[in-house]
């Protein structure tokens, strides 16, 4: 760990954070509203997790595995990461081909992904159904938890690393006062708490 890898994780952080907050934001958007489906912040999650876990399609072996040369995993010094994110990847397989499928012609080719269909303003459940090149693919609330409570745990993890970093460098700095506040375990309560649709409304507004 040093300076620099601390910076660039901050950066994860800063993208992971306001994911949860768009997770949570859409349990309260009413898919009968026209002015806002939710599909914006579903898309911009699609479009941030293989930044959080960096992974791709392999046209030789033709499967989807984790990426080396793409976000953290360029860092060889962060030696437990690759293994947190296999065990991350293979645990959210199926949610995470549906994503990179979608976000492939999101990125490329934008008027090619269509929302199809969409239920929210369930205070436990979303599905997004996206119709993508003649294929569709449904993105459920659920999937989407469970990855990002695994992604959680593991960023909490490198945070932990950075603040050790700090102490033993014996660093006084304004940053890691800030660091010290973020707690994105808290998210993982609030997944649970039963209480997604009004912290979500809170958000949304009427």
């Amino acid at each position: 760990m040093n300076q620099r890898i601390v910076n660039s994780i901050y950066k994860y952080i800063e993208v992971i954070y306001m994911s949860n907050q768009q997770l949570i934001k859409i349990f309260g958007i009413d898919s009968m509203n026209a002015f806002n489906t939710g599909s914006i912040e579903i898309l911009n999650i699609i479009q941030d997790v293989p930044r959080l876990i960096p992974y791709t399609y392999n046209k030789k072996t033709e499967k989807y595995e984790l990426s080396p040369k793409d976000g953290l995993l360029v860092y060889k010094s962060l030696k437990e990461l690759p293994f947190e994110y296999q065990k991350i990847f293979d645990k959210n397989k199926k949610c995470l081909i549906k994503i990179k499928k979608i976000r492939n012609k999101w990125e490329h080719i934008l008027h090619n992904v269509n929302l199809q269909s969409c239920y929210t303003g369930n205070n436990s459940w979303f599905r997004y159904t996206f119709k993508v090149k003649g294929a569709k693919y449904t993105i459920e609330s659920d999937e989407l938890i469970a990855l990002f409570k695994d992604l959680n745990i593991l960023y909490d993890q490198l945070i932990k690393k950075m603040l050790e970093y700090s102490y033993k460098k014996k660093i006084e700095h304004p940053f890691y006062n800030h660091l010290h506040k973020v707690k994105l375990l808290d998210f993982n309560k609030l997944y649970d708490s039963g209480l997604l649709y009004e912290i979500g409304k809170s958000i949304t507004g009427i």
